[in-house]
C-alpha cells in the first residue's frame, strides 16, 4: 500500500499541469487524499473514524484546515474520504480527470461546487452513503 501510495504522487505530480514551486499547495488534500484512495489505505476503520469525527462536529469548514488537522491519522482519512467521495458520487472519469488540475478553485469548479457545497455534500455522503462498496 505504501508504493502505491507513494507512486500515486509520481504519478499526479507527472499528470498535473503546474509543477512550480508552491502552485499546488492548496490542493494538498486531493493529492494526499488520491494517494490514500488509490493505495487502499481507507478500510472500513477508516472510514469509521470519519464518521465519528463528523457526528461529534470535530470536523472544521474547510478542505485547507482539514488537510493540516491535528490528528495525522484522521487526517489521512478524511482527505481518502474526500477522493472516495469524487469517485463515488461524480464518477471515476471526473476523478481521474481533477488530477491534471493545479489549483482548488479549478478542481472545485470542475465539479460545480462551492467549497461549503462540496463539503456539506462529503458531510452528508460519509454519514450515510460510504459504506456502499466500490
Amino acid at each position: 500500500m505504501l508504493i502505491t501510495h507513494e507512486l500515486t504522487h509520481v504519478f499526479h505530480g507527472q499528470t498535473i499541469r503546474d509543477h512550480s514551486p508552491g502552485r499546488v499547495k492548496d490542493i494538498s488534500w486531493f493529492e494526499e487524499g488520491l494517494a490514500v484512495y488509490v493505495a487502499g489505505q481507507l478500510g472500513p476503520s477508516e472510514i469509521h473514524d470519519v464518521q465519528a469525527a463528523l457526528q461529534a462536529h470535530n470536523v472544521s469548514g474547510s478542505l485547507h484546515s482539514i488537510a493540516t488537522s491535528d490528528s495525522i491519522l484522521l487526517r489521512y482519512s478524511m482527505m481518502g474520504s474526500l477522493a472516495m467521495y469524487i469517485d463515488r458520487t461524480y464518477g471515476r472519469a471526473k476523478l481521474k480527470g481533477l488530477v491534471r488540475l493545479d489549483s482548488q478553485e479549478e478542481i472545485l469548479s470542475s465539479l460545480g461546487v462551492t467549497e461549503p457545497q462540496f463539503l456539506d455534500g462529503w458531510k452528508l455522503f460519509m454519514l450515510h452513503n460510504a459504506g456502499i462498496s466500490r
